[in-house]
């Protein structure tokens, strides 16, 4: 229809114009739809923790990722087995480097890792970290494949509760790659070393350790770690947003190691060599554990009386290890003894001086006391 000019010089004639009610009535109501829902991002924007939040964060997942996004992620996990048949799980930091827990590979041998197309590599733990449970593995070089592995982007914020996450994992057995949904049911800490977990009721089972907890846009926001004793449905996983500083800082460590170090298993700063000491009497390894003693103090401390020392403990924890100066740590150490079956905690602080020879560092000197109880931190 034609709007002629006869037709605005008679403004009081709407027969022609009233036919346009209909379409834009039609138009206002959409334009009113659109416009609610924008006041509604806007409204669910500002309870967010920030502008960021809101751009960026979970409140816009839900409308653009979902399962092609989780199986993306899954391309980035490996498998990773050990020579005494143990395994567990990790993913692809770069085409060289992988990520997984610490206790996964700690103290083995014969470590290889199994990619999503079922290529096998063998491979070398370069740097450690017993306190926060973080151990990065390198391939060899010559085993670097022409095709690239996918690597799993890490999210900028932290988890919120009751928010959907998976894990992605080699459980117990398994030759390919299991995924399980759950919630942030809880975000807490270990209760000795105060590492900040994720605690979920997305299963995490045997094997599944060292494999990444993602969110459902495939983003990693947690490293799945344990389970609860005698409980169902309740895992634990590192939360990732607090220790990017450290996973830099560990592969920049990691580039720099001397064969010397790595060959004595001394994957990291001065602090992780005590950490790892402390780590091998946790295990019960006590040969490995007197092994890091110098020869001197290894002739001032003969191995079966020292070993009687840890004969009632059941559990002993770094809570914190600092580097004071190149060659010596300041630690805090719990332990859990059971003598006559009762369980006394205990608390020690001091310092290990260490001394090296022929370019690995070795325990030399201690001065520690258990700290009162009542001066518990």
């Amino acid at each position: 229809m034609k709007i002629t000019s006869d037709d605005i010089k008679n403004p009081m004639d709407f027969t022609k114009i009233k036919k346009f009610k209909k379409p834009l009535k039609i138009l206002a109501i959409i334009a009113g739809v659109l416009v609610g829902f924008y006041i509604s991002l806007i409204i669910i924007g500002l309870t967010a923790s920030g502008v960021s939040d809101f751009w960026s964060s979970i409140y816009w997942s839900s409308y653009f990722c979902g399962p092609k996004n989780i199986s993306d992620a899954a391309n980035g996990v490996v498998k990773i087995t050990m020579s005494d048949g143990s395994s567990g799980s990790g993913f692809w930091i770069a085409q060289d480097l992988v990520l997984t827990n610490n206790h996964v590979i700690s103290f083995e041998n014969g470590i290889q890792v199994i990619d999503d197309e079922g290529t096998t590599y063998d491979a070398v733990a370069v740097q450690t970290d017993t306190i926060k449970d973080l151990a990065i593995l390198k391939i060899s070089a010559l085993d670097v494949p022409d095709h690239e592995h996918y690597i799993i982007p890490m999210r900028s914020r932290w988890p919120v509760l009751a928010e959907n996450v998976y894990t992605l994992g080699f459980p117990g057995d398994s030759k390919t790659i299991v995924t399980t949904k759950g919630i942030v049911s809880a975000l807490t800490h270990t209760p000795i070393e105060d590492t900040k977990i994720i605690q979920t009721d997305a299963a995490i089972n045997p094997g599944n350790s060292g494999g990444p907890l993602v969110d459902v846009c495939g983003r990693m926001v947690g490293i799945n770690s344990s389970t609860a004793t005698g409980s169902e449905n309740v895992g634990y996983s590192i939360e990732t947003v607090r220790i990017s500083d450290t996973i830099g800082n560990m592969i920049s460590l990691g580039e720099n190691i001397t064969s010397a170090r790595l060959a004595s298993g001394q994957t990291g700063d001065t602090a992780e060599i005590v950490a790892k000491y402390y780590d091998a009497l946790n295990q019960g390894n006590f040969e490995t554990a007197y092994d890091f003693y110098s020869p001197t103090l290894k002739s001032r401390t003969p191995f079966n009386g020292w070993k009687k020392n840890y004969d009632n403990s059941s559990i002993i924890k770094v809570k914190s290890a600092v580097e004071t100066s190149p060659t010596q740590v300041e630690v805090v150490v719990v332990t859990i003894d059971n003598p006559d079956g009762d369980s006394t905690t205990k608390e020690f602080k001091g310092t290990w001086s260490l001394v090296n020879e022929n370019g690995v560092l070795k325990l030399n000197q201690s001065n520690i006391s258990e700290i009162p109880v009542e001066n518990f931190n």
